[in-house]
């Protein structure tokens, strides 16, 4: 879906439980998992999202809203949930955050 929707807005982010980037990088390597994968090892993220089983994928729209939720893969639900991604790249969002020009400070 990355490569189908991405230049419509569609942003993927990836998240394991997993203390082991190596390995987490291999994985994603493996299944062709071209987006960023970060690491929730003390689970403060799959916590505040609700995740309890694997794999979960939430949508979040333009304006930060949870708008669904799907646990396990159904590969007969993917045309289903194109249709729904679709859906919400259309809407309207806040306005795209351009790129700093300059380096941001170190803390």
């Amino acid at each position: 879906l990355k490569d189908r929707l991405g230049a419509q807005g569609l942003s993927v982010i990836g998240l394991t439980a997993s203390d082991d980037a190596t390995g987490a990088a291999a994985f994603a390597e493996k299944f062709a998992m071209r987006y960023p994968i970060v690491l929730d090892t003390a689970g403060e993220t799959s916590r505040t999202y609700g995740v309890n089983a694997l794999p979960t994928m939430i949508l979040v729209d333009k304006n930060g809203i949870v708008r669904d939720v799907f646990i396990g893969f159904d590969p007969s639900g993917e045309q289903e949930l194109e249709k729904t991604i679709k859906g919400l790249l259309q809407e309207n969002g806040p306005p795209a955050v351009p790129p700093p020009t300059a380096p941001r400070p170190e803390r």
